[in-house]
């Protein structure tokens, strides 16, 4: 996966309007590219939801519940949205906000254990029309900021893997894949405020690799080892 901030919206489609206004307040931050938003509106006529679905919810690093009496009734969402989605926090790599959008039975649900972005006890359409879109510009700008944070947080943990692969690495081989990934980590994220220390590494693995190279005679190698890389990374989101 890469470091793309991809929002996940789950919600019942007897509320689809709500996503509609939400997704009105997010297009700003969308253009910009802050984050990409992903709903199962946005599945194909004919396409296997399922799957969808599921790569979906691996590409997520912010989920946001849109939580209705309809959402929390819906047994589909608690199986194939909502499970998923929880056990992906226990996994780390994903943080769920909720939208309390109506008065619901949530404390008696698991997502209780999570906070909610707005007060339940005032939701969205009990609010007027004015109230209700100056609070869905204050959750549109804490979503940019969790998914500000999920980028910070994925760029670095990608850096420490890279780093301890390469003081593990036991060949120049190794040391390339490294390399190579490291590049495309940092073609992607160009502008990332840790760059500098990706840089940083960058250079060190350059010269592990020369050291490597001159050690072992690894420069025939360089070309099948590019085309094995690229072969075997996924595409990146």
């Amino acid at each position: 996966m890469g470091l793309d901030n991809h929002v996940f919206v789950s919600y019942s489609h007897k509320d689809k309007k709500w996503l509609k206004r939400l997704e009105t307040h997010l297009a700003p931050f969308v253009r910009k590219e802050a984050f990409k938003t992903w709903s199962d509106n946005q599945i194909r006529v004919g396409a296997q939801w399922r799957e969808e679905i599921a790569q979906a919810l691996v590409r997520a690093n912010v989920a946001v519940l849109l939580v209705t009496p309809n959402f929390l009734a819906s047994d589909f969402i608690a199986k194939h949205e909502l499970l998923p989605l929880l056990q992906a926090v226990d996994q780390g790599g994903l943080t769920i906000v909720w939208i309390a959008i109506s008065p619901s039975s949530y404390e008696e649900t698991d997502i209780a254990q999570y906070q909610g972005v707005n007060d339940p006890s005032r939701p969205l359409d009990a609010l007027s029309k004015s109230a209700c879109d100056a609070e869905l510009v204050r959750i549109a700008k804490v979503i940019k900021e969790l998914c500000h944070t999920a980028q910070m947080d994925g760029f670095s943990e990608a850096l420490v893997r890279i780093r301890k692969e390469m003081l593990a690495a036991g060949s120049g081989r190794e040391l390339h894949l490294l390399l190579y990934r490291l590049e495309d980590l940092l073609g992607r994220n160009s502008a990332h405020p840790l760059r500098y220390e990706a840089q940083d590494l960058l250079n060190q693995l350059n010269t592990a690799v020369q050291r490597a190279r001159s050690t072992h005679g690894m420069r025939r190698e360089e070309t099948r080892i590019r085309k094995d890389f690229l072969i075997s990374e996924p595409d990146q989101e």
